[in-house]
């Protein structure tokens, strides 16, 4: 049943005058089929556009919900290794070896090859590697790891991050900025933008106060359903960028700002992207909380 107040009352109104019409000529001329079709037009039309919204909005809550699992997958391998963990070589295949495990960690650097890239922003143990998320290493099932869309998520993560030990976590520090779709130019969306410029993930303008700005040691993002960046399962190379608009750019770029906007569905100002930046007082604070993160001293004490 149609729940659009206006057709509702359109088609009760048509519908009692054709009963009286009926009754004092016994059928139905075509200017009234016409009429009955234009409102069976609508309805449909409305029925099919409020179908489509809920679809949309279920995917995009699918994968919002998904991302989360991810991010606490990802405080709970800190939990476990004191370490965030690298990415997944998002060139290798459903199948292959080593597909959505980590590549490299522990005490050495983040690998690259296979569509990882462990040196954006700057080279080990400064940058950032970029990839797939290591659905394996962190004990999830492929189908957590994948958006509503059908790509796997991008991880970005902090490279000093990912060989912390337990005497070093509680140093965590992120470099990765979220900023706001404000572009100052339509080719380079973050030209002109100072450090901490239109940065959601600051409470500062002072440049590197990390006491206050909460910039992100891991990154997580869901390219959308245009999945321009994004990696398919089957696919070892990424989805054509040039269905994504310049507001996503800063997503799947080698640098280490982020763009995190509402969902705008317009093709020129398009942005599908859902990104979850997770900033290093959010995992240490939640590892104090439940006791995993100890003072290095007492754990010194407790290992002699």
């Amino acid at each position: 049943m149609n729940t659009n107040p206006v057709i509702r009352r359109l088609s009760s109104a048509f519908a009692h005058w054709a009963r009286s019409r009926r009754r004092a000529q016994g059928g139905f001329s075509l200017v009234e089929i016409a009429v009955v079709l234009i409102i069976v037009g609508l309805a449909l039309g409305t029925g099919i556009a409020i179908f489509q919204a809920r679809v949309e909005q279920a995917q995009i809550d699918t994968t919002r919900t998904r991302a989360e699992a991810i991010r606490q997958a990802l405080v709970a391998h800190v939990a476990r290794t004191y370490r965030l963990p690298c990415p997944a070589a998002p060139g290798l295949v459903s199948g292959a070896a080593g597909y959505n495990v980590e590549q490299g960690g522990g005490t050495a650097a983040c690998t690259t090859g296979s569509g990882l890239v462990n040196n954006v922003g700057g080279a080990p143990p400064l940058g950032v590697s970029r990839g797939t998320v290591p659905c394996t290493t962190l004990g999830l099932t492929e189908e957590t790891c994948l958006d509503a869309w059908g790509s796997r998520f991008t991880y970005f993560v902090s490279n000093a991050a990912t060989t912390l030990t337990v005497l070093t976590v509680s140093g965590m520090q992120g470099t990765m900025t979220v900023h706001r779709v404000t572009p100052t130019s339509a080719a380079t969306p973050l030209q002109g933008l100072a450090p901490t410029g239109n940065q959601l993930n600051a409470c500062s303008t002072t440049a590197g106060d990390n006491s206050c700005n909460l910039a992100a040691v891991a990154v997580i993002i869901s390219h959308g359903a245009n999945q321009g960046g994004g990696f398919p399962p089957g696919s070892a190379v990424a989805m054509a960028t040039g269905q994504a608009s310049i507001y996503e750019t800063p997503n799947f770029n080698n640098d280490i700002r982020f763009f995190q906007n509402e969902y705008v569905k317009d093709k020129t100002n398009a942005f599908d992207d859902i990104l979850v930046a997770i900033p290093a007082r959010d995992i240490i604070s939640t590892l104090s909380q439940n006791n995993t993160l100890k003072d290095p001293r007492v754990l010194m004490n407790e290992q002699f």
